[in-house]
């Protein structure tokens, strides 16, 4: 992910020193939630499960919880020039982030992932939001990450990057602001522009090409978005499904670009990264089945003498065989939904079924036998 970012300059509009007085009071209904996260002691800090223990023993409030979050982290986290980094595959997530709760320092990516984690670990519903952000130097767009978040019955912005400091002439300056907490959306898309145009959160979503045009200060709106509909439909899919659907409606809204393209090749590995997961799932999950298989096989099957059992013990042994089948047929089905590209992967699936066929002809014949 590009490193350099710059906050905006705030664009002159009629009527913007009232929304800024506005904030302002908006942000002093915190103060004092400020004070508390301020206070949270050290030893606390060092993973997102503390902090958000911390938070939610402290605020009741899912507002209050994201205002604490979010002043922690703009207060704590420093923004490192020195990261190169491109988008972060799945698989290491969990150590970036103890990585930055320990160094106190990241990008907007670590802002983000630690906010969002945060966020899942206090129950609040919440996105990390990857697309592009304006410097102010050259206006030249640069990738960068933020987080959505749902309270009082809708989403809202939040970036703790651009609420922690800013960068200029190559160095970086600790400057808090609040105005990118719960940012109006109309405000934050001047300057942020998600990959995806269901995270603008705008009923008319700006076009991608209006805003890489810097000339440009107020992109052209497009049709008609009813984004609540789409985020709620969005947020009940897997992982997975959750990803091709961001790659579909990006391909819809957005025109090539070099940083965008980068992304949805981070997409595809993340999709391909699930679907291996899904499949190893899966797969031991068949292990664990067919484990179980055999051990039923052996305590209920293994010995017997059809002409000298009772009828009890025969019936016994009849719904065994019903179960074990009815698991092996289960299994069968799951390793046929099994998706993969990894051949040797794909000859255990082969050899799985191989022996499932056998266990399952085994039984046959004993079944055979009960019932004669």
């Amino acid at each position: 992910m590009q490193k350099s970012f710059l906050k905006i300059a705030i664009l002159l509009f009629f009527g913007i020193s009232a929304f800024n007085c506005a904030f302002a009071q908006y942000r002093n209904n915190f103060q004092a939630t400020d004070s508390i996260m301020l206070a949270i002691p050290d030893q606390l800090t060092y993973s997102t499960q503390d902090i958000a223990n911390f938070i939610d023993t402290h605020f009741d409030e899912d507002i209050e919880q994201l205002s604490a979050i979010f002043t922690w982290l703009t207060h704590n986290i420093t923004y490192d020039l020195g990261e190169q980094r491109d988008y972060l595959p799945a698989d290491e997530l969990e150590s970036y982030i103890l990585e930055t709760l320990k160094q106190r320092k990241g990008i907007c990516q670590a802002y983000a992932e630690v906010f969002h984690d945060i966020c899942q670990k206090l129950s609040i519903p919440s996105q990390v939001v990857s697309g592009f952000a304006i410097a102010e130097e050259d206006k030249t767009p640069v990738s960068h990450a933020w987080i959505a978040a749902y309270e009082s019955s809708s989403w809202k912005l939040f970036d703790a990057t651009f609420g922690a400091g800013y960068v200029m002439e190559g160095k970086y300056f600790k400057e808090i602001d609040s105005v990118y907490f719960n940012a109006d959306p109309d405000f934050l898309i001047q300057s942020h522009y998600p990959f995806d145009p269901m995270w603008q959160l705008k009923f008319y979503p700006e076009n991608m090409p209006g805003f890489l045009d810097t000339e440009n200060i107020f992109p052209m709106d497009s049709t008609y978005f009813y984004y609540p509909d789409s985020i709620a439909a969005y947020m009940a899919l897997s992982e997975p499904e959750k990803l091709v659907s961001e790659k579909r409606r990006i391909l819809d809204y957005s025109e090539e670009n070099p940083i965008l393209s980068s992304y949805l090749d981070v997409l595809d590995h993340q999709i391909d990264y699930y679907i291996r997961t899904d499949a190893i799932n899966i797969y031991n999950q068949c292990i664990e089945n067919y484990n179980l298989a055999v051990s039923l096989f052996n305590e209920k099957l293994a010995e017997r003498n059809p002409d000298k059992i009772s009828d009890e013990k025969k019936q016994d042994q009849l719904e065994a065989i019903e179960a074990l089948q009815t698991l092996m047929r289960q299994t069968n089905n799951m390793l046929s939904d099994v998706e993969s590209d990894d051949e040797e992967f794909l000859m255990n699936i082969v050899t799985m079924k191989q022996a499932i066929s056998a266990l399952l002809k085994n039984v046959a014949q004993i079944e055979k036998s009960l019932r004669d």
